[in-house]
Parts: C-alpha cells; sequence; structure tokens
C-alpha cells in the first residue's frame, strides 16, 4: 500500500471520566508516548503560547529501523473534544492524527483516527541507525501509571501485535495490577 492510497485507521473506546479528565491525558505528549510503539514524544515548538489551532510541535518517533523527527501542526483544537494535528506539510501531510471526545453516559467515548499520507516522508527527516533488539526495553513503565486526572493507565495482556495492551480507566486504583 502506498502513503497516496491514504490508509487510515479508524477506532473508539468508553473511558470512565468525564472528558476534561481525558483532554488533560490525550493532549499530553508523555502521555501519548506510553501508548505508541513509535512516538517518542513531543514538544511545543513557542512554549511561551497556549496550544491552539495553527500551534506547531516536534515529534520525535523511533521503531527498529530508524529515528526521526517531524513538525507537526494542530488542525484541530477543541478544548474538552478535539486534538488533531497533520505531520510536516499541511497542505499535503505525511500523515494526520485526531482524538475526539464525547459524552457517553457516565464517561467518555474516545474516537482516534490516523490517516497516512497522501504526502511521502522527506529522506531528510529520517536519521537512519542500526536496527534495535526487537522486544528491548524502550524505557517504557510497567504496570498501572497513576494520574494526576482521575485516570489510571494499565498495561494489560492484549492481542495489541503481541505487546501489553493499555487501557485507560478511572476511579480508586485497582488492587489487581501487574
Amino acid at each position: 500500500m502506498r502513503f497516496a492510497d491514504t490508509p487510515t485507521v479508524e477506532v473508539a473506546v468508553h473511558i470512565e471520566a468525564p472528558p476534561s479528565n481525558v483532554w488533560a491525558l490525550m493532549t499530553d505528549f508523555n502521555v501519548l508516548a506510553q501508548f505508541s510503539d513509535e512516538f517518542r514524544g513531543g514538544e511545543w515548538l513557542d512554549p511561551s503560547t497556549d496550544p491552539g489551532l495553527g500551534s506547531r510541535f516536534r515529534g520525535s518517533n523511533e521503531n527498529t529501523r530508524a529515528a526521526w523527527e517531524v513538525t507537526c501542526t494542530v488542525i484541530d483544537w477543541e478544548p474538552d473534544r478535539a486534538f488533531g494535528w497533520c505531520v510536516e506539510d499541511p497542505s499535503n501531510p505525511v500523515a494526520t492524527w485526531r482524538f475526539t471526545l464525547g459524552p457517553d453516559g457516565s464517561g467518555t467515548r474516545l474516537s482516534y483516527r490516523a490517516r497516512m499520507g497522501p504526502g511521502a516522508i522527506r529522506g531528510d527527516v529520517v536519521h537512519r541507525r542500526a536496527p534495535r533488539e526487537r522486544g528491548a526495553d524502550r524505557g517504557r513503565p510497567a504496570g498501572r501509571l497513576d494520574g494526576e486526572h482521575g485516570v489510571h493507565r494499565r498495561w494489560h495482556p492484549g492481542s495489541c501485535r503481541g505487546r501489553a495492551q493499555p487501557r485507560l480507566t478511572s476511579g480508586p486504583p485497582p488492587d489487581d495490577d501487574i
């Protein structure tokens, strides 16, 4: 499949927490990095202003073949509702990512959409390096991580390509952590 074909994935999950608590987590680059195979973190390019529509950040990524940084532009910013960005050129993005929140009973429905392309990543963005060993510790924490927003992130055995699958829960921390 080619980037020009814009492969897309969309998923949604119910979280037993109010949208404002989930928003605080989904706009925190350090939290997003904990749930990603490639994304290692990001930093706002102009930290002196509040993030919002048009803000830019640098994202750091790594996989078994390469490490790279990209410049991202926020294209959707509605506090407690939506956060989306495109990678590199907004008129021909390498990728577009979007999280949306909505009330769902007593909690929140978190939807996630990722679309690759139609633009292609520039060769000067990727910094090739020796492949790391598969399964090597990438600094990922194990077990439950207590959040300051009343939402707890836990690693559960799952089917996410043979690795632990993160899930968000709220309320008191469970006693059966792994």
